[in-house]
């Protein structure tokens, strides 16, 4: 009698649901596009107005109903205390270290209470920190809430460059923060997106610096995220008289799309221009520093982007770069002999590792590698050799710069699956490591948490990276709550993260699963290009086999079985649950791109047609339409309760992606017991630069629907 009262509490719940859900009125506007002879109807394109009274309208009621659903939970308040407090237990949090040549140390921090970052300064040996710049003093003087998305000292460590975002927004203003007078100097820049784009560059002489700057900041216009340029400004001038010397209109002889990024870098005394994009291999060109004095930079080419280059250094007379043309290998080539085409091999591939960067040392070089994408090497070469050197403990990332006091050493950072960063000087002469050590009251614990590497097979018999956490002593029974994360796009490598909320996830007896799909690097360039455009099947059907793996050996089950990703990852959970909807339980997905037909079309969309295709090209269109989670659902289906999340400001996915999928999904969905769920952030955008009460604010909205849908019992409706 309990099991049914309790089941008809929860139909009650959900019709609730439902009904709040029918207020949101939308009104179907099907449209029919023909592509290459396949006729596909959008049932829902009146969502992409944006602007429109209808669409803000729906997302507001949408919001209001899924406001409803998560506070009404019992436990919800309870989960958001626990993660407040376990933001307490570590006083002090700190990232984004940088040391200049005197070693002094420049950090952003944020003390237990407040909730956004500040830029600090410690000077050598000192345990003293002393604060630099509040954004909140940048606020004050415009009444919009800014955080501090990028800083970059110049040589002298005299005038730092501070990129300020407001709102959840990605373009920054850059300000330039006087040390010695603690003043910001007169003239703020706009529109820029350091944090993104290469960063600022100083000029040796720190009489200026370098820079791109973005065509507008108003997403509704039709150049938003087109042309970019890069300047050169002069420190005490106006930003008017900034010169451009990388852009399409500058440079009419170099081939540069208007939504590629053409950047600039200064290595040695060179300038480097790259016509940027969602990949790493780029065109790229070379000049002569000397030549910012001239009208203009006589550029020459460096390497093409099919020599597949994506990291380098300049030593000398000699380009040093990683190449994944044929093997992943390091090549060196004399700058006499440019364009690089053929080059002398000088590390050939090492065995399950792929080598990741390469940093000059003032005598030789040193360069990173991962195995699996999970388990960082770090390696010294010189005299035509090289030598491994061991880690202070088994990190799964790390980060390399060559110290600027002493180029021969490094500034190494080193993390893992349940190990926060952790800052070290590596010494070349005594081959050792330092810590450097901040003020942490750091009481969380995270021994008792087991992590499992292992390899299994995808469909097509290939080996597949899995890292499963769990508490020690679980018990494989098939009744573990898990979650499984995934992403596997652009190449880019779900390499080892701290998470603390999926810490309290496993301390509290959930699994939490971290997948290393096709589309990502985990094993260099052929894994990437294996959930790729017409391949990209792959990437949903090895998150697939992953589920299908932790179901068949009872770490979980079907019922306790959630999945999450976002950006692009709403590709692979989107067409997950479309494609397998019995076996998975909950699913969240955040800010996802989940109607690639039409994202092409959305300012972000030509850059990434290079990863995903264009309708333009039909077998890329049919590639496309197989990756479209929207175009995919299907009527009357019994879908996993699913949370969907949008940023209204968002520049790289638009809101109205996860918008139209959400309203699909709600009128197709069979289940009576899962509901559909949007989540619009009315002030933010793709997720980063903002407070991190607004991140708290979601990690709880998300955690709280895991907890609940995935059946921990404090999260059920009692009697």
């Amino acid at each position: 009698m309990k099991k049914f009262y309790i089941y008809f509490l929860l139909n009650i719940f959900f019709y609730q649901i439902n009904i709040a859900q029918n207020n949101c009125i939308i009104n179907l506007s099907p449209v029919e596009d023909n592509y290459f002879g396949t006729k596909v109807i959008d049932h829902y394109r009146n969502l992409e107005n944006t602007q429109s009274e209808e669409f803000i309208n729906w997302i507001t009621c949408q919001n209001s109903v899924t406001r409803q659903a998560i506070d009404a939970n019992p436990a919800k308040e309870k989960l958001k205390a626990q993660f407040l407090e376990k933001s307490k237990e570590t006083t002090t949090q700190y990232t984004n270290f940088s040391f200049g040549k005197t070693r002094n140390c420049y950090f952003l921090k944020k003390i237990a209470g407040e909730t956004y970052y500040k830029l600090y300064t410690r000077k050598k040996g000192s345990t003293i920190e002393e604060l630099l710049f509040d954004p909140k003093t940048y606020q004050g003087t415009t009444g919009k809430q800014y955080v501090i998305s990028y800083f970059n000292l110049n040589h002298k460590e005299d005038i730092i460059a501070i990129a300020l975002t407001e709102g959840g927004k990605e373009f920054s203003d850059v300000l330039l923060y006087d040390v010695k007078t603690k003043k910001i100097l007169p003239e703020i820049i706009k529109n820029a997106w350091p944090a993104e784009l290469y960063g600022i560059n100083w000029l040796p002489d720190d009489t200026g610096f370098i820079l791109a700057i973005m065509s507008t900041g108003d997403k509704e216009s039709p150049q938003f995220m087109k042309d970019t340029q890069t300047y050169l400004y002069k420190i005490g001038t106006s930003f008017s008289q900034a010169k451009v010397i990388f852009s399409k209109n500058n440079n009419p002889d170099i081939f540069i799309p208007s939504s590629d990024y053409p950047l600039v870098t200064i290595e040695n005394n060179f300038l480097i221009g790259s016509v940027a994009g969602v990949h790493s291999n780029y065109d790229t060109y070379i000049a002569s520093i000397t030549d910012l004095k001239k009208e203009q930079i006589a550029w020459k080419p460096l390497y093409k982007k099919e020599a597949k280059i994506n990291q380098y250094l300049i030593d000398k007379n000699e380009v040093i770069f990683i190449s994944n043309l044929n093997d992943n290998v390091i090549g060196k080539c004399s700058l006499q002999n440019l364009p690089i085409t053929n080059f002398t091999t000088i590390v050939k591939p090492i065995k399950d590792q792929i080598i990741q960067t390469v940093v000059k040392a003032k005598i030789g070089f040193y360069f990173t590698t991962l195995k699996n994408g999970i388990e960082a090497h770090l390696y010294y070469y010189s005299n035509q050799s090289y030598k491994e050197i061991i880690l202070p403990f088994k990190a799964g990332n790390i980060s390399v710069k060559a110290s600027k006091s002493n180029e021969q050493n490094l500034d190494v950072q080193l993390s893992g699956w349940t190990q926060k960063e952790k800052q070290y000087l590596y010494n070349a002469k005594n081959k050792t490591f330092a810590e450097i050590k901040f003020d942490v009251n750091d009481s969380n614990n995270y021994d008792d948490i087991e992590i499992e590497e292992i390899e299994i097979k995808t469909h097509d018999g290939l080996n597949l990276p899995l890292t499963i956490l769990y508490k020690k002593g679980f018990v494989k029974n098939g009744k573990n709550r898990t979650i499984m994360q995934g992403y596997g796009s652009y190449g880019i490598i779900n390499s080892p993260i701290f998470l603390p909320n999926a810490m309290e996830w496993i301390k509290n007896g959930g699994i939490y699963v971290f997948t290393h799909i096709r589309g990502g690097g985990e094993k260099g360039e052929t894994w990437h290009k294996g959930g790729f455009k017409k391949t990209k099947p792959n990437s949903w059907k090895d998150f697939i086999s992953c589920a299908e793996y932790l179901i068949k050996n009872k770490y979980t089950s079907t019922e306790y079985l959630g999945v999450t990703g976002s950006s692009a990852g709403g590709i692979l959970i989107g067409r997950s649950i479309t494609e397998r909807p019995d076996l998975f339980k909950a699913a969240v997905i955040k800010v996802g791109s989940l109607n690639t037909l039409r994202s092409e079309l959305s300012a972000n969309g030509p850059n990434n047609v290079k990863e995903f295709g264009t309708v333009k090209i039909e077998e890329e269109f049919k590639a496309l339409y197989e990756m479209d989670s929207y175009h995919h659902l299907k009527p009357n289906t019994n879908y996993p309760a699913t949370l969907i999340t949008a940023g209204l400001n968002d520049p790289r996915v638009v809101a109205w992606q996860p918008a139209k999928f959400a309203a699909k999904l709600q009128a197709y969905q069979a289940s009576k017991e899962n509901p559909i769920l949007l989540r619009t952030n009315m002030d933010g955008g793709h997720g980063g630069s903002v407070t991190s009460d607004k991140t708290l604010e979601e990690n709880v909205d998300v955690y709280t629907f895991f907890y609940w849908q995935l059946g921990y019992p404090d999260f059920q409706l009692k009697k």
